[in-house]
């Protein structure tokens, strides 16, 4: 799993923090940040080029999950593009 802090609008710099939510670890981790840049890039095509009809929505193809769908109204393509493509410009 993982989440992002300290963006705000004057800026994109912050702190990406992943962990592995099985207990003892399943690996991942050191997979995911030896991969960084793909596993972000990966995720910018599937957030762009997903079926949703508009950028301000999400579905399960690109964002949505049972873990957070107490923020589903919250989750829009538009500005993790925006974002992800600004991270990796």
């Amino acid at each position: 799993d993982g989440t992002y802090h300290g963006w705000t609008s004057d800026s994109h710099i912050g702190e990406l923090v992943v962990y592995d939510r099985v207990p003892g670890g399943a690996g991942h981790i050191p997979r995911i940040i030896e991969n960084l840049d793909q596993v972000l890039e990966t995720t910018l095509v599937r957030v762009k080029d997903c079926h949703c009809n508009d950028l301000q929505s999400s579905c399960y193809a690109c964002l949505r999950s049972y873990s957070n769908q107490f923020h589903w109204n919250y989750l829009k393509r538009a500005p993790i593009i925006n974002w992800l493509g600004a991270v990796l410009a």
